[in-house]
């Protein structure tokens, strides 16, 4: 993570010093996420049919930076992000089990194309640092990710709205302890993030 972070900083300083504009603010907003389950190996009389997938809203919220060149741009962020879907198992002898929300620190550096003098079209990679799990019982992940987002945003005077999707290029390998035994499975999160941002000058 600290490799991710010198290169965000490296990025920061060449966009502040090169870029035709500049842009410096906070934002806010939600994820809408939802688990997507793929590598199932079960455990006793467990199988991939007892997983329900539960969706859940978390928020989002952190700074940026955009630098501008001409139509094209480059906005690197650092954000707190929560992903709250959950995995569900269900009639077993042990009850309801879940894996449930993520707590993660995101640097997305996204690059953007206006379109029209109107929107933006973005798209770039995420890299992110799992921080919190909250699951009963027992649930790991990879501490390190990598994803991408892509999306569309508009700006109306200093307020900036972005809607992007967010895919899981790393796998999220998952452990739930059982009476049964021990499940696994790559749990990748499908993420729609909705964000207003303010800039802080004009």
């Amino acid at each position: 993570m600290k490799k991710i972070i010198a290169g965000a900083f490296l990025l920061i300083s060449f966009t502040y010093l090169s870029a035709q504009d500049f842009d410096l603010g906070g934002k806010i907003g939600v994820n809408y996420s939802q688990s997507i389950i793929t590598d199932f190996i079960g455990s006793g009389d467990i199988s991939e049919d007892d997983i329900e997938n539960e969706p859940g809203i978390g928020i989002v919220l952190g700074g940026f930076i955009r630098g501008t060149f001409g139509k094209f741009s480059i906005q690197p962020e650092l954000l707190f992000s929560q992903n709250k879907s959950a995995v569900k198992l269900s009639d077993i002898d042990a009850g309801d089990i879940f894996s449930g929300e993520i707590s993660k620190v995101d640097i997305p550096v996204i690059a953007g194309y206006k379109v029209l003098n109107l929107f933006r079209v973005t798209a770039g990679p995420v890299f992110s640092s799992i921080k919190q799990t909250d699951s009963d019982p027992l649930f790991d992940a990879d501490n390190i990710t990598v994803g991408y987002q892509a999306g569309i945003g508009f700006d109306i005077k200093r307020l900036t709205f972005d809607a992007r999707y967010e895919g899981n290029l790393s796998k999220l390998e998952t452990y739930i302890e059982t009476d049964a035994g021990v499940i696994q499975f790559d749990e990748r999160k499908n993420v729609f993030q909705f964000t207003v941002g303010y800039k802080l000058f004009d």
